[in-house]
């Protein structure tokens, strides 16, 4: 909901359906299933949505000291999506002036195969994300 795919989506959606609230917890609270994950439930009413940038969610948890599953909220965390801001893949390839082309990795050990990048001569380094994961996100 949040990505830069969901654009067209958002603009649809958001004018028809107001968001309410919401939380999101770990992903491994089911079986099998890894903890760097989030899952979220959000609740929606007809309506215009007004912010349509951020949605708060409240992150919750079981309490471990607990013998009866109660579950407590641990803090809140700002779902957002970046329609009006320039992304980062968008300003990394607008300050490139390509002078030498390096090799591309799908891990941070391991190069791949594809045809190297374009970078300046002042390249410093590369950024590596392997995940979409909003749980760390800043």
């Amino acid at each position: 909901m949040t990505g830069s795919s969901y654009n067209k989506f958002r603009e649809y959606f958001l004018n028809d359906f107001e968001y309410v609230n919401g939380f999101q917890f770990q992903a491994s609270h089911f079986a099998d299933v890894s903890s760097n994950w989030g899952i979220g439930f959000t609740i929606w009413k007809s309506g215009i949505c007004i912010d349509k940038e951020n949605f708060e969610l409240d992150i919750c948890d079981v309490n471990k000291n607990s013998y009866t599953g109660e579950i407590e909220n641990k803090g809140q965390k700002c779902l957002y999506n970046a329609d009006n801001e320039e992304t980062c893949s968008t300003w990394i390839k607008s300050n490139i002036k390509g002078t030498f082309i390096v090799p591309t990795f799908s891990s941070g050990i391991k190069m791949n195969n594809k045809e190297g990048i374009k970078v300046s001569k002042d390249y410093l380094g590369t950024i590596m994300l392997t995940t979409n994961n909003v749980d760390t996100n800043a």
